[in-house]
């Protein structure tokens, strides 16, 4: 990927070959200028995104929608739809980006409980692409966490290779994980176990049916 980000970089040097190779005139080298421009700075916007580190959530979620963000401006600028139309979407656009890039900085930061009897939440950061697109456009999703399992200080239910799965605690290595506990404060009730144990065996569907069903109302 990495390649790509830099090959799309320096794409803009086709265009200054071609017109210096006779291959293209002024006026194809001007027109092609814009649309050039735009594809590099995607590249750079891509290279951002490859270099930061998923620990660092903010500035990872941030590049991530900026390459989105300059995708939609290319497209726009792609079509002949007015000055007027095209200024008017470009400006919408970045208002949508200032707006995210501030959410993306003002994410919420659960605190890991200590150790106490009782039900808890476990917690992942955002890891994946996937992850990034939970955050970036679910707003009612935990911003900085991808995942999460549900325990009862026994039992723990999660999401493993697209299925819902149950797990002893003594089969789980959790602590070695990068995680945070969030506590509910009591245990399940006899109810709550039942409707978790009914997803143990079922398939999840990223986005539809996955660990966001272990909410705890």
């Amino acid at each position: 990927m990495l390649g790509c980000a830099f090959a799309i970089i320096f794409s803009g040097y086709i265009l200054d070959i071609g017109y210096y190779a006779g291959w293209l005139t002024e006026a194809h080298w001007c027109s092609l200028f814009l649309h050039a421009r735009d594809i590099q700075t995607i590249g750079f916007a891509l290279l951002a995104f490859l270099v930061c580190p998923y620990n660092r959530t903010e500035l990872k979620a941030s590049t991530f929608f900026l390459v989105l963000w300059r995708v939609l401006v290319f497209g726009i600028n792609c079509f002949d739809i007015g000055q007027g139309h095209t200024l008017l979407s470009l400006l919408l656009l970045s208002a949508v980006y200032l707006t995210w890039f501030l959410k993306a900085w003002l994410m919420g930061e659960y605190k890991h409980s200590n150790k106490q009897p009782g039900a808890y939440y476990i917690f992942f950061p955002v890891h994946s692409v996937w992850g990034l697109l939970q955050s970036v456009f679910l707003p009612w999703h935990p911003a900085r966490y991808e995942s999460r399992m549900v325990s009862d200080g026994k039992s723990t239910w999660l999401v493993n290779k697209k299925k819902f799965v149950k797990y002893e605690n003594e089969m789980l290595n959790i602590d070695k994980l990068d995680h945070v506990k969030v506590y509910l404060g009591r245990t399940l009730t006899t109810n709550e176990i039942m409707r978790l144990d009914i997803f143990d065996g079922s398939k999840a569907m990223p986005g539809w049916k996955d660990c966001r069903e272990f909410l705890i109302k």
